[in-house]
């Protein structure tokens, strides 16, 4: 069915797939169509020449799900810059490629990256250890995390066997689930702690959190406790590499 001019239907229009591909055709110059396919897998096209959309059948071109899907891999838009849609409402998740992610650029600001490109949960493993050498037997009770962009957020609650270790130098938690940014920037604390008879705070080194005294001080192997159950509940935040 080719059509020049206006056709009003009322009721349906069926194009035969058999041993040709049936479609519709609505043209003013460049071939526009609506063409199922004659694989009897439910594809069907939408579309201009070769650009445009497929109603993809299950089975079809490796896929399992029926969706809509445009004709090339990342070549086509949703909406243009002046004609947008409004609201979209989905029963799943927005998946994007890596590196791509949210662009927030429509709001202006000084910063040198308005796109939100990664989030993430996630479990992590706390070790202590000697800066020099060495370490101690530690039980996990829980280590979580949350990386925003190139933040990361760190909680924990471990116990470590002072009684027997053989660290040195100054003390560590590692384990970090994300290397820590050439400027060390980021700090935490230490909520419970019988690791050493003082405050702990954190200061972010390279890939672990450093156990100081709030000041350029460390704390030392030399200043662990004895126990053999010593508990610490920390919460950190340090900038990604």
């Amino acid at each position: 069915l080719k059509v020049n001019g206006d056709l009003d239907v009322v009721g349906s229009i069926t194009a035969d797939n058999t041993s040709n591909i049936g479609r519709i055709e609505l043209s003013t110059g460049t071939t526009s169509f609506i063409q199922p396919t004659n694989t009897g897998l439910g594809n069907m096209f939408i579309r201009s020449t070769a650009d445009g959309v497929t109603y993809q059948g299950a089975g079809v071109d490796s896929g399992t799900t029926y969706a809509w899907r445009p004709s090339e891999n990342g070549t086509q838009h949703l909406g243009v810059s002046n004609k947008k849609w409004n609201n979209l409402y989905l029963a799943g998740n927005v998946i994007v490629d890596s590196g791509r992610g949210i662009d927030f650029s429509a709001t202006s600001g000084a910063g040198t990256s308005e796109l939100l490109d990664d989030y993430e949960e996630g479990t992590w493993t706390p070790t202590l250890i000697g800066a020099t050498s060495g370490s101690a037997t530690v039980s996990v009770t829980s280590a979580n995390y949350t990386k925003i962009g190139n933040v990361v957020h760190l909680f924990a609650q471990i116990n470590a066997d002072l009684s027997s270790h053989n660290i040195v130098g100054a003390v560590d938690i590692g384990g970090l689930p994300f290397s820590v940014s050439a400027t060390n920037n980021g700090g935490g604390t230490a909520s419970y702690n019988a690791f050493v008879n003082g405050i702990v705070l954190f200061r972010p080194v390279t890939s672990t959190l450093r156990l100081t005294k709030g000041t350029s001080a460390s704390w030392q192997s030399t200043d662990l406790a004895s126990g053999a159950s010593a508990l610490m509940m920390l919460q950190a935040t340090y900038r990604t590499a």
